[in-house]
Order: structure tokens, then C-alpha cells, then sequence
């Protein structure tokens, strides 16, 4: 009596047991429970990510942008304590830091003797 498994011969270790009977066992180690449960949570989580991308008409190549992946590992970084920016912290207090800070980063230019043109929209001398 011969047992074969649907595995390919490179799979499988041969082994024998009574004179006529050959079994075939698969090499490898079992699927640990704790990855199953990790794939399920990482699909739950790009199901809830795309759904915020389809909510909020947020184009698609912004999941390819720097600034999407940088702050996906902060939030991992800083874990589950981190709270969310409000409305009013986005709308309010972070722009106005970013626009100060790219003010900052318009006069460093004009210090440097560059001029920006309206017209074809590039730096000059």
C-alpha cells in the first residue's frame, strides 16, 4: 500500500514504515496561529485605509507619496496611546506652522539673490 500527498517530490521526505508501505510527509514547519491572526488585522487595516482613500476622494498616487508612508510608521512607531489630530488642530494650528515654515524657506531664498518668477514659474537669478 503506497500513501501519497498532493506535494511535489522536493516536498516530501520519504518514509518508510512496514515492508510494502512507503509514506510521504511534507517537510517544512506548521503555520503559526498568531500569523494567521496578523494577516487577517493587516487586511482589516487596508480595507479601513482604502476605505478613507475612497470616503474622502483622496487620490490614489498619494499611497505612493513620502509623506503617506512616513507618517503610516509614526502612527506604528508611536502605537495605539496616539491620538489623532482634531479638525482644528489640521485646519488651524498645523497650517499655520506650515506656512510659517515656508515662509522661512521663501526669504532663506530671497537672502540667496533669487527671484521667483510668476510667469513661467521657476527660480531665477
Amino acid at each position: 500500500m503506497v500513501i501519497l500527498n498532493f506535494f511535489e517530490k522536493d516536498q516530501l521526505k520519504k518514509t518508510v514504515g512496514v515492508s510494502h508501505q512507503v509514506f510521504y510527509k511534507r517537510k517544512g514547519t506548521q503555520t503559526a496561529i498568531n500569523s494567521i491572526f496578523k494577516i487577517s488585522e493587516r487586511e482589516d487595516s487596508c480595507l479601513e485605509i482604502a476605505l478613507f482613500f475612497y470616503n474622502n476622494a483622496i487620490p490614489y498616487d498619494v499611497g505612493k507619496s513620502e509623506e503617506f508612508n512616513k507618517m503610516l510608521e509614526l502612527f506604528a512607531k508611536h502605537g495605539p496611546e496616539l491620538r489623532p489630530p482634531s479638525y482644528h488642530e489640521i485646519r488651524v494650528k498645523y497650517l499655520k506652522q506650515q506656512v510659517e515654515k515656508t515662509c522661512l524657506i521663501l526669504e532663506k531664498r530671497k537672502l540667496f539673490g533669487k527671484k521667483w518668477l510668476h510667469n513661467n514659474g521657476r527660480w531665477m537669478d
